[in-house]
């Protein structure tokens, strides 16, 4: 009995951690403890809030990097918006491997991705600066015969 009411007081913390969080609840939890195995009903209550607190964590890097330039840099080609969303609907589904992977992938793209902007606009200006470099050395060689023929001509010598 003691064991079915820590299953129940754990059921209850992830319901409300869950309800903050704007989740519905997978059937997991429920269909486990109705089969009577406590051991993994109390497993899958911890199982399912981890689950809960990556998401949210989750959604707090996002929010707290939105307004970086460099953060919108380093997610060109990335979508944490849309892992996270994958996130909770495979945890309301029940498919919590898949809602664990993809609310930790959404986490490190935004937790990375000002490294990746300043990265990305470091090469960005690198590359400018060598194409500019190279320009002005085209130029400077293609105007280079042209002064000495200006000059041969001005001078009347070769």
């Amino acid at each position: 009995m003691t064991q079915a009411r820590q299953v129940l007081d754990a059921r209850d913390d992830l319901a409300v951690a869950a309800a903050v969080a704007g989740l519905d609840l997978p059937p997991n939890l429920r269909t486990t403890f109705e089969s009577g195995d406590l051991e993994s009903a109390a497993a899958e209550a911890g199982i399912e809030r981890a689950i809960v607190d990556q998401i949210v964590a989750a959604e707090q890097s996002g929010a707290a990097t939105a307004a970086s330039p460099l953060v919108a840099i380093g997610l060109l080609g990335q979508e944490p918006m849309a892992q996270l969303a994958a996130a909770r609907s495979s945890f309301t589904a029940g498919d919590l491997s898949v809602a664990q992977a993809r609310a930790i992938a959404a986490r490190e793209a935004w937790a990375g991705a000002s490294d990746l902007g300043g990265l990305r606009l470091r090469a960005s200006i690198a590359v400018g600066l060598v194409a500019g470099l190279i320009g002005l050395l085209v130029i400077a060689r293609l105007r280079g015969p042209r002064r000495r023929e200006r000059k041969w001509f001005e001078t009347g010598t070769r």
